[in-house]
């Protein structure tokens, strides 16, 4: 039986393709915590505070704001 990880705050925002656990923790840190807030966030902001690039941050929040 594998071990379940504990459910945080940040796990919708791994229903977004391309963000993973990693990536969802480092996008909370940033204070991001669901789709909603990602639909409404500043990729440039977000990329600088999370170290991603802005492309990809972009390609996210277009994704949050189609859900």
């Amino acid at each position: 039986e594998e071990p379940t990880r504990p459910t945080t705050d940040t796990d919708e925002l791994e229903d977004i393709k391309g963000i993973g656990p990693a990536y969802a923790e480092r996008l909370g840190e940033a204070g991001i915590e669901s789709i909603a807030e990602l639909a409404d966030a500043d990729p440039a902001e977000i990329a600088a505070d999370t170290g991603l690039s802005e492309s990809r941050v972009e390609n996210w929040v277009e994704q949050a704001k189609v859900r």
